[in-house]
């Protein structure tokens, strides 16, 4: 971009090259360091494109190899100069443009900010410019120390920010404090008090593994829905191989259980097609901070919108005040259209595909699906049945186990006591 404004600034011509030794002019260019480019062979010779000042030093090169140039475009400043010197307003014109563009080179219009993902972009630019920094503001007036400071005292979370201007620009870096996930106080509740682990299905026990409770049902077992599988009471045994008491935790296992279940699903035999009709229409919108100006833009109803945004700059940092929106509007209505049988056994797959991800989420995995689809004049339906491993997840308070009457500590029966009579 930049050698382009250069080029444009020192001028450059369009020629073509013609006559007996074309091969030893370019030679002859190269020895001399004059740069040529865009070079195409034609019929009657070869066009390319050369520097103004480049072109005055090709006198001896064209005369040691006995070919002619010819002008056919003239670009750049000089030329515009030399076009229009008996106009007074165009250097007026010229002239203002410099001295507006020397102004609005003295403000920030574009705030970029890198870094964040707890607060967005937005909301810090809304902070910035409540505190008379952003779009509009003088650069001079910025203070990019303090504006550090004010984001790191507004934010708790932010723990370093970089603020630098560059052209127009004005660059925010920040980092963000890493949250730590700890356990919440109910979780540790919940982990102190005593439960039984409960299937809610019925099935058979495909596998199960104890880390702590009491297990009550073994792999292979058929249980029903409600059924404890692993106990929060923990039994203890006294010298005797007897239980003479209990105590309870949290039982923490993996029970799954294979078992079936019903799936059924039904949707529309027609879709929705939103269809164009060829007819277009074009609008263009400015956009100025928070004001926009409309320009040949209405949006209408029943119409696609499709809206292309410009930041107008010149270089790299150099953004001008204002933001260029290009919409391009086309006609369309809504039809209702039959679905062919491709499309139906794809959406009935796909639904099926999304109720099994949502089973995934609840612990519950399927092994296999057998299902049918019936079609009807308005509706299709999706019967059958899954075969799933749902794990055991459901808890429920242990209940307390009650010491037998007449037992002592060690299992001795207290009830008839004799002497020693």
């Amino acid at each position: 971009m930049i050698l382009k404004v250069m080029k444009f600034f020192r001028g450059y011509l369009l020629v073509r090259l013609t006559g007996y030794s074309p091969e030893r002019f370019f030679n002859l260019c190269g020895n001399a360091d004059i740069i040529l480019w865009n070079m195409e062979q034609t019929e009657e010779g070869y066009t390319f494109y050369i520097s103004l000042p480049a072109f005055r030093k090709l006198k001896p090169m064209l005369r040691k190899s006995g070919t002619r140039i010819r002008i056919l475009k003239r670009v750049g400043v000089p030329f515009l100069l030399h076009r229009y010197r008996h106009h007074r307003f165009f250097f007026v014109g010229l002239g203002s443009l410099f001295v507006i563009l020397l102004l609005m080179a003295q403000f920030i219009w574009a705030v970029e900010i890198s870094g964040n993902s707890r607060y967005s972009g937005q909301v810090l630019r809304d902070f910035l410019a409540e505190s008379g920094i952003g779009y509009g503001s003088w650069k001079r007036g910025v203070d990019c120390e303090k504006t550090e400071t004010l984001l790191r005292r507004a934010f708790d979370d932010i723990t370093w920010v970089s603020v630098r201007i560059s052209g127009t620009r004005l660059y925010v870096d920040i980092q963000e404090r890493l949250t730590e996930q700890t356990g919440t106080g109910s979780a540790g509740e919940e982990a102190d008090a005593a439960t039984d682990l409960v299937t809610d299905v019925e099935g058979t026990v495909e596998s199960i593994v104890v880390r702590q409770g009491t297990p009550l049902v073994a792999n292979g077992d058929y249980v029903e829905a409600g059924t404890i599988v692993v106990s929060g009471a923990l039994p203890l045994e006294n010298d005797s191989g007897e239980i003479s008491d209990y105590e309870y935790c949290s039982s923490d296992a993996d029970v799954w259980i294979r078992t079936t279940l019903p799936y059924k699903d039904a949707f529309p035999m027609t879709k929705r097609v939103l269809q164009k009709t060829g007819s277009k229409r074009y609008g263009i919108s400015l956009v100025f901070g928070t004001y926009q100006m409309h320009l040949f833009d209405t949006v209408k109803e029943e119409m696609v919108c499709d809206s292309v945004y410009y930041d107008p700059r010149i270089g790299r940092d150099f953004y001008l005040p204002f933001q260029l929106i290009v919409r391009t509007q086309e006609a369309c209505k809504w039809q209702e259209i039959p679905c062919s049988r491709e499309e139906i056994c794809q959406i009935a797959q796909l639904r099926l595909a999304d109720y099994c991800k949502n089973l995934e989420k609840n612990a519950i995995q399927i092994q296999e699906n057998s299902v049918i689809i019936k079609a009807s004049a308005t509706e299709i339906s999706v019967e059958g049945s899954l075969d799933a491993l749902v794990k055991a997840t459901r808890r429920t308070e242990t209940e307390k186990m009650k010491k037998q009457e007449g037992t002592g500590t060690y299992g001795i029966d207290t009830t008839n006591v004799g002497h020693s009579d």
